[in-house]
């Protein structure tokens, strides 16, 4: 988390669990707080965040309204992608990575 604190302007969180989702923003947030005071700054930078609580699928990326969420809030380009779901993450990948556009 502490690099995607220190070098995002956004980071989109999704979970099909709120309360998962939660603990992933404030691990997030204090990495953020650790990223600032490593380098001196007061103050944390927090990149903007959009949280999303659903199950993801290479479906719901590829013709739901999931993959229409993460291009609206992406804009269509992503710098970074980080998958997680110990199951079938390269499907998850390959379905963003067709909806989005790698900067």
């Amino acid at each position: 988390h502490q690099w995607a604190a220190a070098v995002s302007e956004k980071a989109l969180l999704l979970d099909g669990d709120a309360h998962r989702l939660a603990v992933g923003l404030r691990r997030l947030q204090a990495s953020a707080a650790q990223a600032a005071e490593a380098a001196g700054r007061q103050g944390a930078f927090l990149p903007e965040v959009v949280e999303l609580v659903d199950l993801a699928t290479p479906q719901k990326i590829a013709s739901g309204d999931l993959g229409e969420v993460l291009r609206r809030e992406t804009h269509g380009r992503v710098d970074v992608v980080k998958v997680d779901i110990d199951s079938f993450d390269c499907d998850i990948a390959r379905a963003l990575l067709d909806r989005v556009e790698a900067a």
